[in-house]
C-alpha cells in the first residue's frame, strides 16, 4: 500500500515511543516519593503484597496482605514505569 511505513521501521517506532513513555512515567512517579497518600485496596498483589489505588488513580503496591476495600495511608518509597510502592504508616 503506498504511503504505509515498512514494518521494521514502524516496530522501531513503537519501541522508542515505548522507551519514551516508560521514561515519563518514572519521572512522574518519582515525584510520588516521600508522599503520603490515602490508598484503596482493590485487589491481592505477588508474593503477600496487596494492590491498591489512589484518589488520582495511581496503582500502589502495598507491602502485605491487606483488607480488599479499606482505605490506608501510605508513604511512598518508590516510582517504577507502571506504579508506585508504598509503605503503611
Amino acid at each position: 500500500m503506498a504511503g504505509q511505513v515498512v514494518g521494521w521501521r514502524a516496530k522501531e517506532r513503537s519501541r522508542r515511543l515505548s522507551r519514551l513513555r516508560f521514561r515519563i512515567a518514572r519521572e512522574i512517579h518519582a515525584g510520588y516519593v516521600g508522599r503520603t497518600l490515602d490508598v484503596l485496596t482493590t485487589e491481592p498483589g505477588k508474593a503477600g503484597t496487596t494492590l491498591g489505588r489512589t484518589d488520582s488513580y495511581k496503582q500502589v503496591v502495598l507491602p502485605s496482605e491487606e483488607p480488599i476495600g479499606d482505605w490506608r495511608t501510605a508513604r511512598i518509597v518508590e516510582g517504577r514505569e507502571a506504579d508506585l510502592v508504598g509503605e503503611l504508616i
